[in-house]
């Protein structure tokens, strides 16, 4: 399960389905359909395999999509 928290403190599990440069698909556990997040408002974003995608607000990994 990846685990996306924003700089607000607010962990949300789940699965990240695309990354761009400035957005990320997350689709929260227990919602229907994934929502577009702002890269600059994530704190960090790891996936289950622990691959760091997003840190501090910034794209570090794009190419493990």
């Amino acid at each position: 399960m990846d685990i996306l928290i924003t700089k607000m403190g607010t962990e949300y599990k789940g699965k990240m389905l695309e990354a761009g440069y400035y957005k990320v698909q997350f689709q929260a556990e227990g919602m229907k359909s994934a929502q577009s997040v702002r890269i600059e408002t994530i704190k960090s974003l790891v996936l289950s395999d622990g691959t760091e995608v997003v840190k501090n607000g910034y794209l570090i990994k794009r190419d493990s999509i």
